[in-house]
């Protein structure tokens, strides 16, 4: 018995993917939305967040969470939609100003939303 040499423990593989729901959640959530705090909060602790931790969550990475409770974070209120349209509108005036600005033919008011009628062939 004095030839035998002892080896380490092989250290066990991590178990697959399927069969944990939140890596897989965080794996789509990376291909949706690319890596940030939310995902690596799935991938680190391998659940979702407390609604506290998902309402800071949410808030760092701009989008509605999925907390412990089934519930998404931060709630969507009459303070916080108003404030996302006004940044929606805005980033719409930028881009006609954008558009408007390069082309010298496109007239210099925000385009109606209809493209104009055809003629008929």
């Amino acid at each position: 018995m004095g030839s035998i040499i002892p080896f380490p423990a092989r250290p066990a593989a991590p178990p697959p993917a399927e069969a944990h729901p939140v890596r897989l959640e965080a794996q789509h959530w990376e291909h949706q939305y690319g890596r940030d705090a939310y995902s690596a909060f799935l991938l680190k602790h391998g659940r979702r967040p407390d609604p506290g931790q998902a309402e800071v969550l949410g808030k760092v990475v701009g989008r509605r969470v999925k907390a412990s409770d089934g519930l998404r974070y931060p709630k969507i209120n009459q303070t916080v939609r108003p404030n996302d349209d006004r940044k929606k509108w805005e980033k719409i005036k930028l881009l006609h100003k954008a558009m408007n600005q390069f082309d010298p033919e496109r007239p210099k008011s925000a385009p109606s939303a209809r493209p104009p009628p055809h003629p008929p062939l």
